[in-house]
């Protein structure tokens, strides 16, 4: 009997597989070990016993959490996770809190012929980790926040300790999911700003390789070539070129490219006839210190002679 307690303590997630799958498909059983409740009402009918709502019963768990310490690590964790789900199914927080703690007490506490202490800490608080997330995967995320937040007046003295366990329970998390997690637990758990860039990080880049896009051109080029016309250019997309803009990095214009020098004759020869009196002909000129300022003057502006002579009427005056 040692030695079969020996082995299933040795797997803490699985267990030989013709021990789990012969009590579901055994013919003897009607039911796989999984079933919880159909096997504790079966137990009560059998001994005529009270089993259920003894169990079921919030006020006992001092005492089903202590008797669960004892045997539960004598089996892998995955029906470890069935029991405790079925137990605490319509129970407080505290009384959840109080069955994990006593359930995982002695997890992260190496034996002292223990090769790596720090490495049996680091594979216990992941084991954590992975109990919690199974035992809440249905709960909503501001629960969850509030059980962590219990759990860690009691474990997690240790930075890194608190990282192992936090990863293992959110690794299969969303980007959005995590972020509120984060708003609630962060500045309790005094979480480090780069730990939660970085798993925020990695559950952006599963969701999008999780999320089922369809699959587009990369050159936006080629991309807006398969799409039809606008016969309106104004509603037509503009693609610029410059690869600052299509990394939406800020654009920086080039300063070694100048604009070309048009010779005076031929800006004038340009201009549009009506903006140019036979009277007063413009130049205009590129000033060499700054090419994109122009220089309008006006040459040999008319000149007009204002002469009085007297008139028949003392109020009218004679321009010439």
């Amino acid at each position: 009997m040692d030695k079969i307690l020996q082995d299933k303590s040795k797997s803490w997630w699985t267990e030989d597989s013709l021990v789990r799958f012969q009590n579901s498909s055994s013919p003897n059983l009607q039911t796989p070990w999984s079933d919880i409740e159909h096997n504790i009402n079966k137990m009560d009918s059998l001994y005529d016993a009270t089993f259920h709502s003894w169990l079921k019963t919030e006020s006992n768990v001092p005492i089903v959490s202590s008797y669960l310490h004892r045997i539960a690590n004598n089996y892998p964790l995955d029906r470890i996770i069935n029991a405790v789900k079925w137990l605490v199914s319509s129970w407080k927080l505290e009384s959840i809190s109080q069955v994990i703690r006593k359930i995982s007490a002695d997890w992260a506490s190496p034996p002292p012929d223990s090769p790596s202490k720090h490495a049996f800490i680091i594979a216990a608080e992941t084991k954590r980790g992975i109990f919690v997330r199974e035992v809440t995967r249905d709960w909503s995320c501001i629960q969850v926040a509030r059980l962590i937040s219990i759990l860690s007046s009691t474990f997690w003295k240790h930075r890194l300790h608190q990282e192992s366990f936090l990863k293992a329970l959110v690794l299969d998390w969303d980007f959005l999911r995590l972020s509120e997690f984060f708003s609630y637990i962060g500045a309790h758990l005094g979480l480090d700003y780069r730990l939660k860039v970085s798993m925020l990080q990695f559950a952006a880049r599963r969701n999008s390789k999780n999320s089922k896009q369809e699959p587009q051109n990369k050159d936006p080029h080629k991309r807006l070539a398969h799409q039809p016309v606008e016969p309106d250019p104004s509603k037509r997309p503009r693609l610029n070129p410059d690869p600052n803009l299509i990394q939406n990095l800020p654009y920086i214009a080039p300063t070694d490219i100048q604009a070309p020098q048009t010779p005076t004759s031929q800006l004038q020869s340009d201009l549009p006839q009506s903006i140019l009196p036979e009277t007063s002909p413009l130049t205009c000129q590129l000033t060499p210190p700054d090419q994109s300022l122009f220089d309008i003057s006006q040459q040999q502006p008319p000149q007009h002679e204002i002469s009085i002579k007297p008139s028949t009427s003392s109020n009218n005056l004679k321009l010439n």
